[in-house]
C-alpha cells in the first residue's frame, strides 16, 4: 500500500514516463512482467515496473489475465501487493471472468484454515 507522499509522487512519475514509451516496448515490457510475475519473481516484477512497464499489461495467450490476477491465481501474495502499489487495476476481469482479489481472497481464507 501506498504510504506517504513520496510513494504517491514516484507512482505518478511512473506513469507519465510510462506514457512516452513506444507500444512495441510496452508490449515486450508486458510480456516480461507478466512471466516474472507468473514465475514469483519479486525483484524482477519491482525493477520491470520501476522501468515503466505496464501493471496491467493483458496476456492475450493466457486467457487475458492480468499481472495482478496471476499473481493472485498462484498464491504470490507479495507480488500482489508491489502490483497495486503500483496502481493495478483491481477490477480487471480475464476470460473466465474471475476478478483478480476475489483469488486472492480464496487463496488467503485456504491458508488460514484449520
Amino acid at each position: 500500500m501506498i504510504v506517504d507522499d513520496r510513494q504517491a509522487d514516484e507512482a505518478s512519475s511512473i506513469e507519465q514516463q510510462r506514457a512516452m514509451i513506444r507500444p512495441e516496448e510496452m508490449e515486450d515490457a508486458g510480456r516480461r512482467l507478466y512471466l516474472a510475475t507468473k514465475q514469483g519473481h519479486t525483484n524482477q516484477v519491482r525493477e520491470l515496473l520501476m522501468n515503466r512497464a505496464p501493471v496491467d499489461f493483458v496476456s492475450l495467450d493466457e486467457n487475458d489475465q492480468t499481472p495482478l490476477f496471476v499473481a493472485s491465481q498462484q498464491g504470490h501474495q507479495e507480488i500482489v501487493s508491489i502490483l497495486i502499489d503500483f496502481g493495478a487495476s483491481k477490477d480487471a476481469r480475464c476470460q473466465v471472468r474471475a476478478l483478480s482479489l476475489s483469488w486472492n481472497i480464496l487463496l488467503h481464507s485456504r491458508s488460514h484454515s484449520f
